[in-house]
């Protein structure tokens, strides 16, 4: 599934820009009518990021290579503007400079961000077939979750379920910290080693510590044996999940969860669909494949 990176020209100026103070009001010699125009003024930190990104979107298949000067003469920006944003980019690995021709071309960072776009796609396409399957047997909704750099359980797939009670998941929300979902992913910091997952628990909002560390560990321990988790309503009072890791290459990079109602999906259907969960993550984990992102 390749594509080109394409980012549209200067696409943050309607969300980002600023409106700012409007002139007096202003008689048209012709008409003798008052017209009362509005001059924008965009914020300094708002203009200097629309410069920036004018600058990415400036590289094509046809630009591979830009100078200072070269940018400077396509954006119509003063050269000295488009050499400071061009430091600051290189620095976040954004854009790259060739020591010999001091040309800038597109850096590591954008072609990261790319190549995770591009996992993410395939990811929940792939799961898309498994999810749905997992719907239609347990009549629950089945979601695939991650965790963001910000510790932040984000919904990345799901397949809802068709009932009219149902747990209702949208891809792009977040789900509260602390719950099932939340421990199988956190389960992959303690196979990376105890000291990490200890540095990730002392990092989390103390909101999020649910329960403490020792706790913790016992709770993630068992998951590990059993290859699952549930959690019974005291995240999201009213709901019961189950959750289970998939893994690529041995490592978790997401959880699959499976939730409804608990007056329709208690314990006894946990204990009842938690193998085919459990091996339905299984297969998701093997078709995946070896493949770097």
């Amino acid at each position: 599934m390749k594509r080109t990176l394409h980012l549209p020209k200067s696409f943050a100026s309607y969300a980002l820009t600023k409106a700012g103070r409007s002139k007096a009001p202003r008689t048209s010699k012709k008409t003798g009518r008052n017209h009362t125009r509005s001059s924008p003024r965009p914020d300094s930190s708002v203009t200097s990021l629309e410069k920036a990104l004018d600058i990415l979107c400036s590289f094509n298949e046809e630009r591979g290579d830009l100078s200072t000067t070269k940018l400077s003469e396509i954006l119509g920006y003063n050269r000295t503007t488009v050499y400071r944003l061009l430091c600051v980019l290189e620095q976040r690995g954004m854009v790259s400079k060739n020591p010999e021709t001091k040309a800038y071309s597109l850096g590591l960072k954008i072609r990261e961000l790319a190549a995770l776009d591009l996992w993410y796609g395939e990811l929940r396409h792939k799961a898309m077939p498994f999810l749905k399957q997992l719907r239609d047997i347990t009549g629950e909704t089945a979601g695939l979750y991650v965790l963001s750099t910000h510790y932040e359980i984000i919904c990345v797939e799901r397949a809802e379920s068709l009932s009219d009670l149902r747990r209702a998941a949208h891809v792009g929300s977040v789900l509260p910290f602390g719950g099932a979902t939340s421990k199988v992913l956190l389960l992959s910091f303690l196979e990376k080693g105890e000291p990490e997952l200890q540095q990730i628990y002392d990092s989390l909002p103390v909101q999020n510590r649910i329960v403490d560390y020792p706790s913790l560990l016992r709770e993630l321990r068992q998951l590990q044996k059993e290859g699952y988790c549930f959690s019974g309503g005291k995240v999201l009072p009213g709901t019961i999940g189950l959750s289970t890791p998939i893994r690529r290459q041995g490592s978790i990079i997401a959880a699959l969860t499976v939730s409804g109602p608990s007056n329709r999906f208690d314990r006894e259907a946990v204990r009842k669909f938690a193998p085919l969960i459990v091996d339905t993550a299984r297969q998701l984990s093997e078709r995946l494949g070896p493949a770097s992102p």
